[in-house]
């Protein structure tokens, strides 16, 4: 980690957030993340030089959330995997897909991120799969469009509304609801969205706003 008062390692910013303690973190594209200090206005540079380091397992970082309980950032990733910054030990638990082994992630780009209901972490990558944590076991479940629980392999954007209900943004297949006990497309959802890319989704005042390549719907 790494202290600079000067300001960010890269000049393209993927992702920002504001956290519940009114600090922002930044998402770069091969400069790593970045935590801006409201209160001393510095930088702190966390950045991926290799395996011990502690950092998200890839200095291009694509998205940011933070858990409802505001304990955890999660970070995604595109080549380095998923990410899990506490913020009590202020270090970096980091998930990878392991072709040696089950019940890990299908892939190590990570494009999205979100909760379930029941507050367990779903990550979607792009383009093979929609995973979810199960914290009890460390263990990674996931659903793809082979075995039936997905409509498409690129999911762009997802999003948990005040309802708890999930929300499921597609490459070229629309918007859909996840159907949250079976850990599939509902396939219930009818919309001027069916076969559009949807970029980013929104509520407002129990009002979905999507963003789409063709505008907002």
């Amino acid at each position: 980690t790494e202290k600079d008062k000067s300001g960010l390692m890269a000049s393209a910013v993927s992702n920002t957030l504001e956290d519940s303690r009114g600090n922002i973190w930044i998402a770069t594209d091969g400069g790593g993340l970045h935590l801006f200090h409201s209160e001393t206005k510095s930088f702190t540079s966390f950045q991926f030089k290799n395996g011990t380091s502690n950092s998200p397992g890839s200095n291009e970082i694509v998205c940011l959330y933070e858990e409802r309980n505001h304990k955890n950032l999660w970070v995604g990733t595109y080549s380095g995997g998923l990410s899990c910054y506490d913020y009590a030990t202020k270090k970096f638990t980091n998930f990878y897909y392991d072709e040696n082994k089950k019940n890990t992630l299908l892939s190590n780009n990570v494009w999205s991120i979100s909760q379930d209901k029941n507050d367990n972490i779903i990550a979607s990558s792009f383009c093979e799969s929609l995973s979810k944590f199960d914290r009890k076991t460390g263990n990674w479940s996931n659903s793809t469009v082979a075995s039936g629980g997905i409509k498409c392999n690129c999911i762009y954007s997802m999003l948990a509304d005040p309802e708890k209900r999930l929300w499921i943004g597609y490459s070229g297949c629309g918007l859909d609801l996840l159907d949250q006990s079976q850990f599939k497309s509902s396939n219930k959802v009818q919309s001027q969205a069916e076969k559009e890319y949807v970029l980013c989704i929104t509520n407002d005042h129990n009002k979905l706003w999507i963003g789409t390549l063709n505008g907002i719907l």
